[in-house]
């Protein structure tokens, strides 16, 4: 039985990394590293961790989630990991980075001067749900998660 769910275990990580591996590849950006690590909190699932560059799954909700709540919480990582791979790569003293263009991306870089970890005290889950990093991730995962449950119930079979 050990076995079995050790087997199980390493089948959800594999299927997480390829996951991983799809969403960074649609998305442009090196392919991130996903790690079974503890998240800091019972209610986060999973985290970018821009420091070191890897996405941590808690152990807990490894093998608890929906087909949804899996590729949501991929995609919202990954977009994490691209927010982070742009914000790190734009040259922010060109002319260009002041265009409307990459007003959102401006957004992101103040934000990540003052982000809300919604795990410090005083932090509340709206103000950290809201911030612009959250929500574009929030945005594409959903977006994401809709899109890839579509192809799934048209294409599944084939």
């Amino acid at each position: 039985l050990h076995k079995a769910i050790r087997r199980q275990r390493q089948m959800c990580i594999r299927d997480r990394q390829k996951m991983v591996r799809l969403e960074t590849e649609r998305l442009g950006i090196p392919e991130i590293p996903l790690y079974v690590k503890e998240t800091g909190s019972s209610n986060c699932v999973a985290l970018y961790n821009n420091e070191e560059n890897e996405i941590w799954y808690a152990p807990e909700h490894l093998t608890s989630q929906t087909a949804e709540e899996f590729f949501t919480g991929i995609c919202e990582e990954c977009y994490h990991g691209m927010e982070y791979y742009l914000l790190e790569r734009m040259d922010w003293n060109s002319e260009m980075a002041n265009t409307a263009y990459f007003e959102e991306m401006r957004k992101w870089k103040l934000n990540d001067n003052r982000y809300i970890s919604g795990r410090d005290e005083g932090d509340s889950f709206e103000a950290y749900q809201s911030q612009p990093l959250e929500a574009s991730a929030k945005k594409y995962a959903s977006s994401e998660t809709e899109a890839l449950i579509h192809f799934i119930a048209v294409y599944g079979d084939e």
